[in-house]
């Protein structure tokens, strides 16, 4: 079977590009992106899994997610089998990539349960084209979901988003982590947080 990858861009080592880079070298698929830095798979150690870059994005938001979700909409992935869908601003390729599949980390957060709380966190000056972005995007998005033929969740509490804010179910897969490499011990007085640091993982940017 003839697999691609789209994933929302890959400028930056996290657990998303770890899972996509996994998945390709599994499944012997090409990762079609937005926009590459050539260092992440090669530090990740998947310097033969081929990744193909498709828009050079601005470096301001909100305009670098637009400039992605314009061109994820434009995106026509031929001669492949099924397509797999990986992040946000993705699902704008569905509708021209059947059949799909979306592997869906989470519903994006700032559009539903976090919304309130990041229009908090911003300057009272950028709020307006925050909410007014937001409320847009959000209903851009949701127009996507009849076009995605099927969801699978990272988590069963993301598995709980989908069905909360999108009315659909989904089949849970845990992301390819070799749990048993690890193991609780006990409480400490401190904790340590390796996700990116973004409003949607809940930590304070302070």
């Amino acid at each position: 079977m003839r697999v691609a990858i789209v994933h929302d861009w890959m400028t930056t080592l996290g657990g998303g590009e770890k899972v996509v880079l996994t998945l390709a070298q599994a499944l012997g698929a090409e990762i079609v992106t937005s926009e590459l830095d050539p260092e992440v798979p090669r530090n990740a150690g998947f310097e033969g899994v081929r990744v193909r870059p498709i828009a050079r994005l601005p470096r301001t938001q909100p305009w670098r997610i637009l400039a992605a979700t314009r061109a994820f909409a434009r995106l026509e992935v031929p001669g492949v089998d099924v397509t797999v869908l990986s992040g946000n601003w993705v699902v704008h390729a569905a509708r021209r990539n059947r059949p799909n599949l979306y592997y869906c980390h989470t519903p994006t957060r700032v559009f539903y349960d976090l919304r309130e709380s990041w229009l908090r966190s911003l300057p009272i000056a950028q709020r307006p084209l925050a909410r007014a972005w937001s409320r847009v995007h959000r209903w851009w998005n949701e127009r996507t979901l009849p076009s995605i033929d099927r969801i699978v969740a990272n988590s069963r509490n993301v598995q709980g988003r989908i069905r909360r804010y999108w009315e659909r179910e989904s089949t849970v897969v845990n992301p390819p982590v070799p749990v048993d490499r690890y193991r609780f011990e006990s409480v400490v007085d401190f904790w340590l947080d390796v996700s990116r640091l973004s409003h949607e993982q809940g930590l304070d940017h302070a």
